[in-house]
């Protein structure tokens, strides 16, 4: 039976890290979705399943499910708007970094923000390290908005 989740949780989304790509848990997350998903291997080693309509995709590296991308507006790469949890607290995604730092408090890395290559601003971000997770934030270039959010698991996070 599909549950065509109007809004993913937390609690669809970080039991599913670190689990083997078909394992039960990513077999019926992905069953239970109302989108299609695509599978797509980038590298050797390194697979992705992809959900355009649902606005994100799952990172798997030698099998192991090790981030969850979430697009958080339409883009260039035919990912519609992720329109599900994105932080404990947050609420959609018109949420600033400084939002961000008050609701979920002091980040345990921050960077961007700077001028880059050939003069481009960086993109800003946040990341905070939980003992179950870690989130990390991307923002628009003047910080006003989330622009994705990745979920990955501990062992896997750089």
């Amino acid at each position: 039976m599909k549950r065509n989740y109007p809004v993913i949780s937390k609690e669809n989304l970080i039991p599913l890290l670190g689990e083997k790509t078909g394992s039960s848990l990513i077999r019926k997350f992905v069953a239970d979705l109302k989108w299609p998903v695509m599978e797509e291997e980038v590298i050797l080693g390194e697979k992705y399943l992809i959900c355009h309509e649902g606005g994100f995709s799952l990172l798997f590296e030698s099998d192991e499910l090790t981030a969850v991308h979430l697009y958080c507006s339409d883009n260039e790469d035919g990912y519609s708007s992720y329109n599900g949890w994105i932080g404990d607290g947050v609420i959609g995604h018109e949420v600033s970094l400084e939002d961000i730092i008050k609701l979920q408090g002091t980040p345990s890395k921050r960077g961007g923000g700077e001028q880059g290559f050939m003069g481009m601003l960086s993109s800003p971000w946040l990341r905070y390290d939980t003992p179950e997770f870690v989130i990390h934030y991307t923002f628009s270039a003047n910080s006003s908005h989330i622009v994705n959010v990745t979920l990955m698991s501990i062992n896997s996070a750089p």
